[in-house]
Order: structure tokens, then C-alpha cells, then sequence
């Protein structure tokens, strides 16, 4: 009879130990989730937000500066930098009228409320004041208010098509300038033409 005791007693206590364990394992599950998710944050800083429809606006004195787009982003908090996938900025200038560029990709550096800086890629077009500017790269810079495109350019209008090695665009001033192996087509006007609008 006290052997059956004994017995009933150790299962019992077994019994006990494994339901303490389980309790201690599920406990801890979690624990480790965490620390492996800080673990990964460390070893891989280049993680970033994903973010779909991304949209960004800066208005100052009731008027927009400048606007950002782009059909997915992803944020790099540590750069202060998104890639943006199928990107389009636009520069609101301040007399009126807007510079818009379309690309296939970018990198957009924005700190606070102003854009430092963005290099897109891939079948670039950029409009102002009725030009059309292709290219393949380009970069704006907020220190020297330009944007600056480094590889061949095709600049369209309605009475002219020029090609340049590089292009430079001074925002302010609404200015663009062909840089290097300059050629250009112009195209006068026909007099008995009746103008669109």
C-alpha cells in the first residue's frame, strides 16, 4: 500500500514539474521573439517602413513649396532617406506655374519640413513652362536650388527640340540650360495656324 502511495505521490509531482515547464517555456517564447526582433534590428539598421501611396506636402504661408509622390516608398529612419518606386515631385514656384519630374525610381532625402535632396532614375521627364526635358538620371539639390541632369538630355517645346550632353535647371529663376554638345531644331510657326486654346 505505501508503495502505491509513494507512486501516486511521484506522478503527482511529475505531473507538477511538467505543467510548471510548459509555463516557464510559454513564458519565455515571447521574451525570445522580442529579443530575437531587437537582435535583427541591430544587425540589419536597413530596415525600413514600407509604405504604400506615399505622399508628402510642404506648404508655407498657405501656399504649397513643394509635393512628393511616389506608388510605394520605403523609409530609412537612420539616412532620414526613402526609396520611392515610379516617383514624381513637383517644385510650386513662386510666381506661379510648377516644374514636375516623373521617374522610374529614387532616393529622396527629406529632413523636417524641407527636401535636402532627390536623385531619380529611369525614363525621367521633367515639364516647365511648356517644355518637356527627357533624360535617364537626374538630381535637385535644396543647397543650390537646381536640378541637374549629368547624362544626354532631349529638351521638346512646341517650336523646338534640343539635345545636350547634361542639363542644368535653376528652380528660382525658371532658367534651363543645355550644357555641352548643344544641337537644336527649330520649328517656326505657320502664320495661318490657329493656336490651341
Amino acid at each position: 500500500m505505501r508503495w502505491r502511495l509513494r507512486i501516486a505521490l511521484m506522478l503527482v509531482a511529475a505531473a507538477m514539474l511538467a505543467g510548471m515547464a510548459t509555463l516557464v517555456v510559454r513564458a519565455m517564447r515571447p521574451r525570445r521573439m522580442s529579443d530575437l526582433a531587437a537582435l535583427a534590428a541591430d544587425y540589419v539598421p536597413h530596415v525600413a517602413q514600407r509604405i504604400q501611396n506615399f505622399h508628402r506636402v510642404a506648404v508655407r504661408d498657405g501656399r504649397k513649396v513643394w509635393e512628393v509622390a511616389a506608388r510605394d516608398a520605403r523609409y530609412f529612419e537612420r539616412e532620414r532617406k526613402v526609396v520611392v518606386r515610379r516617383p514624381m515631385l513637383k517644385f510650386y514656384l513662386a510666381g506661379g506655374g510648377e516644374i514636375s519630374v516623373e521617374a522610374e525610381e529614387g532616393t529622396v532625402w527629406v529632413e523636417g519640413r524641407e527636401l535636402r535632396a532627390a536623385d531619380v532614375r529611369g525614363s525621367i521627364e521633367l515639364t516647365l513652362d511648356g517644355y518637356r526635358v527627357k533624360t535617364n538620371s537626374a538630381r535637385y539639390d535644396r543647397a543650390t536650388g537646381r536640378i541637374t541632369a549629368p547624362e544626354a538630355v532631349v529638351v521638346e517645346g512646341e517650336e523646338l527640340t534640343a539635345r545636350g550632353a547634361a542639363v542644368e535647371i535653376d528652380i528660382a529663376d525658371r532658367r534651363l540650360r543645355l550644357l555641352r554638345k548643344v544641337e537644336m531644331e527649330l520649328r517656326p510657326r505657320d502664320e495661318n495656324e490657329v493656336p490651341a486654346g
